[in-house]
């Protein structure tokens, strides 16, 4: 039936991190999930889709590197 709302189609990807990589969530609430346009659509009850900035820390090497994905779907290193 054609409501004219648009749904996804199959189920959402979830990446599992390597062993010893951490994710952690600076700004944000940590959902970031692309309409087909490549864009971050907004989190349930949310107007609109907020920057979120993520930190990734590699306990093998202790390296660590701060992320920001804007909602236009680009991924800043900051």
């Amino acid at each position: 039936m054609m409501t004219g709302v648009w749904e996804p189609e199959g189920a959402s990807l979830q990446v599992d991190l390597p062993d010893g990589v951490s994710l952690a969530v600076q700004d944000g609430d940590g959902v970031v999930e692309f309409n087909t346009r490549g864009l971050i659509e907004p989190n349930a009850g949310d107007a609109v889709a907020e920057i979120e900035r993520l930190t990734l820390t590699d306990s093998r090497d202790g390296r660590t590197q701060q992320v920001e994905v804007w909602p236009s779907g680009q991924v800043q290193v900051v």
